[in-house]
């Protein structure tokens, strides 16, 4: 899984930089350019409102401390705890699951898209179960249930480094260290690219079900998650709060608001926020056959440009 360790880590660097996020937004920074010729301007990053601040106030020093704190509290004997002034009973399905979304949460809103069924899925696989002492476990960089589970690069990448890590993000005077966070990025960051390892693996767990392609062979008519049936998932939660939602509808020409405050753009962006119901369907398109006696279909690839034309006009209806 080293292809998720490279794209998920730089595309949620991506996320962070770029200001989709709203942690920080960019500005030209003046005299500073990229080359002599003074082509392009070199652009700063500054924080967004309640993201910066002095003294750990600013979001990686409280994000890492956040973690630091669960940590410790989920590892005392007491059972009732509080963490950033919420009370969560560990004895309680319902606060466990309470804190793994907000486990989820504070990495989303630095950027890391890490999803509450990956951060199950890793559990289970690694520590046997889903429970507290699985958090437990997770938190503490504690050794695995099965370890053939385990890449050899993500022994060595524990929650610790990363919290490490995002604490030299920004100063003690809350400057901003840019190259850390541009240059080097998660990709450098190991925990994340475990994270990335297991978003990865959630993404591609397959469903059997197979049916008959026009030739007699056998296809998955569900088969590998891509792109396309992840992002239809995502929507069809019809949650604003989603992490791919709230990615997508980052984009002024997704989604926008008129004049009124209407949003206004993407059909389904606008259907979303206006709370209205969402069921979108996908299907992977194998063939043209016709209901014409003795009609064996033609492939996808060895179709006719009519069959191809008719296909596209039918797809459209």
């Amino acid at each position: 899984m080293d292809r998720d360790a490279r794209m998920y880590p730089d595309q949620w660097n991506r996320y962070l930089v770029s200001g989709q996020i709203g942690v920080f937004q960019r500005e030209r920074g003046e005299g500073m350019q990229l080359d002599s010729e003074g082509r392009k301007k070199k652009t700063v990053l500054l924080f967004r409102e309640g993201m910066g601040g002095r003294n750990g106030a600013d979001i990686f020093s409280r994000t890492a401390k956040f973690f630091g704190d669960l940590r410790q509290a989920v590892t005392s004997s007491d059972s009732d705890i509080t963490i950033d002034g919420v009370n969560y009973n560990l004895h309680s399905f319902e606060d466990l699951g309470r804190i793994k979304d907000e486990i989820v949460h504070k990495l989303n809103t630095i950027g890391i898209m890490f999803e509450r069924g990956a951060l199950d899925y890793m559990l289970s696989e690694l520590y046997g179960g889903v429970d507290v002492d699985a958090v437990r476990r997770f938190l503490n960089d504690s050794p695995v249930s099965n370890d053939e589970n385990v890449l050899e690069s993500e022994k060595k990448a524990t929650l610790q480094s990363f919290m490490n890590k995002i604490n030299t993000y920004v100063s003690n005077d809350g400057i901003i260290n840019q190259y850390a966070i541009e240059q080097e990025g998660y990709g450098k960051i190991g925990f994340v690219n475990k994270l990335a390892n297991w978003q990865g693996k959630y993404k591609r767990m397959n469903s059997q079900n197979m049916a008959y392609a026009l030739n007699g062979k056998k296809l998955y008519s569900i088969s590998q998650n891509n792109s396309i049936s992840h992002i239809v998932k995502q929507l069809n939660s019809m949650d604003m709060e989603n992490p791919t939602v709230k990615v997508l509808s980052g984009f002024g020409y997704n989604i926008t608001r008129d004049e009124m405050g209407l949003p206004m753009g993407s059909i389904i962006l606008k259907a979303l926020a206006n709370r209205e119901a969402v069921n979108i369907n996908t299907y992977t398109y194998i063939g043209f056959k016709t209901d014409n006696k003795g009609d064996q279909g033609s492939e996808y690839t060895d179709e006719s440009t009519v069959e191809d034309y008719i296909a596209k006009l039918t797809m459209l209806q």
